[in-house]
């Protein structure tokens, strides 16, 4: 008899019958998020995974830890040191699988928060140019695998989104995403910087989305200095289609947390002028002062 056959009715000794099937459907997803390479559940972590089965009787919760990794009941004796815990309430929690737009999916968690996420979730794959080929949404962690062992990792925490990017580039990660991008930016008030810089690249596929980021992210917090240059030219946008053509041409999966712009300006003979666009965790920043020239334009 397999492992998890013997786990199964050793924990459904400690749980009603009722739950076996939830149980089951538990460990299955949980050893698929395992198999994750960025899972936070994966052995490389250095901690050994554990799933604990929660059920609430009146005043008492009855819980039984699992590894996870050797598919035995843990007790005080053979509990690991380091150990990443995860709580399986059979009460509230809710656990499956099933396909959408050809992207296998499975999901553990809140069962009315897992359905709130799906409907971003779904959302998001509608919207993207290249669909995963497998999301795993494991309470607030998403992981989206893309071709190539390629990983895009999102946390969501109401509406706070973090992205992170594991073995892709950011400029596969934007042509994976695509309008998807878009839909992010609108339905989550908090992003980190990992997800501006994937937008400013997105920004850069045409000269027209790229005047879209700049008057709302860019011009909107320039320094009266910066404001006056802008407002002293005969027309700013032919100013953005020049600014536009330079960040073009740039290496963008080298792109850091500033895009630095210097200014030389022929005419008066004044210091050159420097834009600093910083992404950071709070949005996107506009500075006076440049650590290092991405580029130079002279006007």
């Amino acid at each position: 008899m397999a492992r998890e056959e013997i786990l199964l009715k050793d924990l459904i000794y400690h749980f009603p019958k009722k739950y076996e099937e939830k149980i089951k459907s538990a460990l299955k997803v949980c050893k698929e998020v395992i198999d994750i390479p960025i899972s936070s559940l994966n052995p490389s972590t250095g901690y050994h995974p554990i799933l604990v089965f929660r059920k609430t009787y009146g005043s008492m919760k009855k819980e039984i830890p699992v590894s996870l990794l050797e598919f035995k009941i843990l007790n005080r004796y053979n509990m690991p040191a380091w150990k990443k815990t995860i709580t399986f309430d059979l009460d509230s929690d809710d656990v499956g699988k099933y396909n959408f737009r050809n992207t296998h999916i499975i999901f553990i968690g809140d069962s009315k928060k897992s359905e709130n996420l799906k409907k971003v979730l779904h959302e998001i794959v509608e919207h993207m140019n290249r669909k995963p080929k497998r999301i795993a949404f494991f309470y607030d962690e998403v992981y989206l695998e893309c071709e190539g062992n390629r990983y895009i990792h999102l946390k969501i925490s109401g509406r706070e989104l973090q992205t992170k990017l594991e073995n892709i580039e950011p400029t596969t990660a934007t042509k994976t995403f695509g309008r998807a991008l878009l839909y992010i930016e609108s339905t989550f008030s908090g992003k980190n910087k990992e997800f501006y810089k994937l937008l400013f690249i997105y920004s850069l596929e045409s000269r027209a989305s790229f005047e879209s980021f700049f008057m709302r992210y860019v011009f909107p917090h320039l320094n009266p200095e910066q404001r006056d240059f802008l407002e002293e030219m005969y027309d700013y946008r032919n100013f953005i289609t020049l600014l536009y053509d330079n960040l073009s041409r740039v290496n963008k999966d080298r792109i850091r947390d500033e895009i630095g712009i210097r200014i030389n300006r022929r005419a008066p003979h004044h210091r050159p002028l420097d834009i600093g666009i910083v992404f950071t965790d709070r949005g996107i920043k506009v500075r006076r002062d440049i650590n290092q020239a991405l580029i130079t334009m002279h006007l």
